[in-house]
């Protein structure tokens, strides 16, 4: 409940920057992932935030961060990272990929992104793609490459995945 408090307050602090500027897509970050997170809440808990005016909406939380992602500047990164990961939790695979490799793209140090839309092809059932990725990803620690290089051994999935 402190936390649900916490965010509560950020939320309305982000909704007064809306009121005073509402050119600022950017301040609209927070209100997604509020609306997001508090929608998707338990049956119990939510009705427990009803009462204590804690409420949101999954979808409507979704569409804010997917307008943040289009339109904003400061926080169109922070966007795109957070829809994919309510994308993966929504069993939402399809619409990750996409985001993710453009993540990619911008960071391809990130071995996380990386190993993270492996796992979007698996969810997806497309073993081809997903075992493509793990192998391009497998060598990228052998070519040092700038974000593998320093990977553990342990980390190489080549091993693992000739084990599967």
């Amino acid at each position: 409940m402190d936390a649900l408090r916490d965010a509560t307050s950020a939320r309305k602090a982000h909704t007064r920057v809306n009121r005073l500027d509402p050119s600022n897509t950017d301040a609209r970050l927070f209100q997604g992932l509020y609306d997001n997170v508090t929608g998707s809440l338990p049956i119990g808990y939510r009705i427990l935030g009803f009462v204590a005016v804690y409420h949101g909406d999954r979808e409507r939380g979704i569409r804010t961060l997917e307008t943040v992602m289009r339109e904003g500047k400061s926080n169109r990164v922070e966007a795109q990272v957070l829809l994919a990961v309510v994308y993966r939790r929504e069993r939402r695979a399809q619409e990750a990929i996409p985001l993710l490799a453009s993540l990619i793209r911008e960071f391809p140090r990130s071995y996380l992104l990386s190993f993270e839309i492996v796992q979007m092809y698996s969810d997806l059932g497309d073993k081809d793609v997903a075992l493509a990725h793990l192998q391009r990803i497998s060598a990228l620690p052998r070519e040092r490459a700038p974000g593998f290089a320093q990977l553990p051994p342990q980390s190489e999935v080549g091993r693992e995945s000739r084990a599967t």
